[in-house]
């Protein structure tokens, strides 16, 4: 009898979340274009079992919890990274990330069929080592979004004939889905995890801390897998102010629209595993400038290929060991954007040492073209005039255990800031992450 009571009193606690949840969405939320730092986090399987948690199975009540349709997860992910030589200036920076999530079963909670409630929030403190040290455009510390509490992801997601295709719609944003892989999570640059750096430069493509007003819809036929989404343009608004609460609708700069196509062979497949990725973005409104004549024009779009291949799979199917690789390009019209070019490509290998079979070992580079239109408007505001910027990633994630990480990590970074300021800088850290 006092399980039952304490299953109900958890119930009942999980609906109190729910009707919390839907107060959010009658608030009203503005946010600023930045990176997410949930995807580097441990994953963690969808079970109760407490050997993936650092805080166990909390005597029970974690499986209780979800029998009864609410999953909690949790994470903290730290980096301390130093420029030893070259960039802005020497030192170390300091950044941390502590975020929290529920996602809410309403198909047992409520009997509302193939529906789920998601919400989550995140408290990051430091400094950014690009600006403060480096100097880069492209930070090399992606865990780093701005001080502060901040609500991210508030929506509803509806399941349509099976879980493979589903419709979200609330404060979502197209990092989750679009132009992204698991492969990126194992790198720290924020150009490379957890999408190519610059769509957040070109066009008000947003991560969770930045959601916006969002319906993203996703279907599978096959090996085939079709992506759109379209999500509200609200810009140089104040997110840490209003805790990502203040969730007015405004459509002045009009809407950002993705589509992807995925081909997948999947793991279980006597193929090697893969996916290849097209897809295209436009961006309406008449907020883009012309770099060429410095009005103000309509309209903005893009385009880009992401191929990921496993290339060896030693222990046969379904394992997850082996060298894998990736490669990615985006491009833009020149005429209106800061990058139209930018193209990413490494290899992982996870369990190089076999008596390490879980640990990864990474190598990624990743380059951003300044367009020259925009160099010589930035010329012409007596701005540097910018060219590229790059950077290699190497690094080693040593697998603790299984909600626990340590990973090493070097970047060498090449024309930081894109303008020939500053020397390479040659940075190193580590990076840690805890799931509990």
């Amino acid at each position: 009898m006092r399980e039952i009571k304490k299953i109900k009193k958890l119930k009942k606690i999980a609906l109190s979340l729910i009707v919390l949840g839907m107060g959010f969405f009658l608030e009203n939320a503005e946010a600023k274009s930045l990176k997410s730092h949930r995807n580097i986090t441990l994953p963690v399987q969808e079970d109760c079992d407490g050997s993936n948690y650092l805080t166990g199975d909390w005597d029970g009540a974690r499986c209780a919890l979800l029998d009864e349709g609410v999953d909690l997860e949790g994470s903290y992910t730290m980096n301390t990274l130093g420029d030893f030589l070259g960039g802005k200036s020497r030192g170390v920076d300091y950044a941390d990330a502590l975020d929290i999530s529920a996602n809410l079963d309403l198909s047992k909670l409520l009997n509302w069929r193939g529906a789920e409630f998601f919400i989550s929030a995140v408290q990051v403190d430091g400094k950014n080592i690009g600006t403060e040290k480096v100097g880069s455009v492209f930070s090399p510390m992606e865990i780093y979004t701005g001080n502060g509490f901040l609500f991210e992801n508030i929506y509803l997601k509806q399941n349509i004939f099976n879980p493979s295709s589903f419709l979200k719609l609330g404060r979502i944003n197209p990092s989750d889905d679009f132009m992204t892989h698991p492969i990126y999570d194992q790198f720290v640059s924020a150009a490379i995890n957890a999408n190519p750096g610059s769509v957040f430069f070109n066009t008000p493509f947003t991560s969770d801390s930045d959601s916006e007003w969002g319906l993203f819809g996703q279907t599978q036929a096959g090996s085939f897998v079709t992506k759109a989404g379209v999500y509200n343009t609200v810009q140089d608004t104040n997110q840490v102010k209003y805790h990502g609460l203040q969730m007015s609708f405004n459509n002045n700069d009009g809407a950002f629209i993705d589509l992807e196509e995925d081909y997948l062979i999947s793991n279980n497949s006597f193929d090697l595993p893969a996916e290849y990725s097209l897809g295209g973005l436009y961006v309406t409104g008449n907020n883009q400038v012309n770099y060429q004549t410095g009005q103000k024009v309509s309209g903005n779009y893009g385009a880009y290929i992401q191929l990921v291949q496993q290339f060896t799979r030693p222990n046969g199917l379904l394992s997850t060991q082996g060298l894998s690789g990736f490669l990615t390009v985006i491009g833009f019209p020149s005429d209106r954007n800061p990058f139209p070019f930018f193209g990413e490509m490494g290899l992982t290998d996870q369990g190089l040492l076999e008596y390490r079979p879980m640990d990864v070992l990474g190598l990624a580079y990743f380059y951003g073209k300044f367009g020259n239109h925009y160099s010589d408007y930035q010329a012409s505001l007596g701005n540097p005039n910018q060219s590229y910027e790059g950077a290699i990633e190497i690094n080693y994630k040593i697998q603790l255990t299984n909600w626990g990480y340590l990973e090493p990590d070097f970047q060498w970074v090449q024309n930081p800031g894109g303008a020939n300021q500053y020397h390479d800088a040659w940075v190193a850290g580590v990076q840690a992450g805890v799931v509990f």
